[in-house]
């Protein structure tokens, strides 16, 4: 008896997918067929297709269960699979430094401390820079020149 497809299974069956598209087992444009077969599967049976080639992927009309030999293999290596066993080889490299980034910090957060008082000195450069610019222009005497005449003639008015 085939049994019917939940919303769940066919999620599930799409996060294997996804991860098996970022360790580099199937390319971007068959993750694409896969999923848009995945979401119309209306069967289990229908999602072994999608996983039966991807190394130690539970086969959801078993009841999502790893075959036993990949899983012996792999026990070991790898990192734990939450939808049926481990997946086989390592898990993904860091970044390099040894720092695994966080997609919710800032930019400047996944810097290097060097590199962040780099920029910080070439802000301040910048900023320097430009007042130090405004400042041999003369357009700030002309500027405190037309505030200081326009304050004056406010308050005569006012005292008027």
């Amino acid at each position: 008896m085939d049994i019917r497809a939940s919303d769940e299974d066919r999620e599930r069956a799409i996060d294997i997918l996804r991860e098996a598209t970022s360790r580099g087992y199937i390319t971007l444009a068959e993750f694409e067929e896969r999923l848009s077969a995945g979401l119309a599967a209306t069967h289990l049976s229908d999602l072994d297709p999608l996983l039966a080639d991807l190394p130690g992927t539970p086969r959801p009309s078993a009841g999502w269960t790893v075959p036993s030999a990949v899983g012996a293999r792999t026990a070991s290596a790898g990192r734990a699979n939450p939808y049926g066993g481990p997946f086989p080889g390592p898990a993904p490299a860091p970044m390099p430094g040894g720092q695994i980034v966080n997609s919710t910090r800032g930019f400047l957060a996944t810097l290097p401390p060097i590199a962040r008082v780099v920029l910080t000195v070439i802000l301040i450069g910048m900023v320097a820079s430009a007042v130090v610019s405004v400042l041999s222009s003369g357009i700030w005497i002309g500027a405190l020149v037309v505030f200081l005449c326009v304050r004056r003639g406010h308050h005569r008015r006012l005292m008027a």
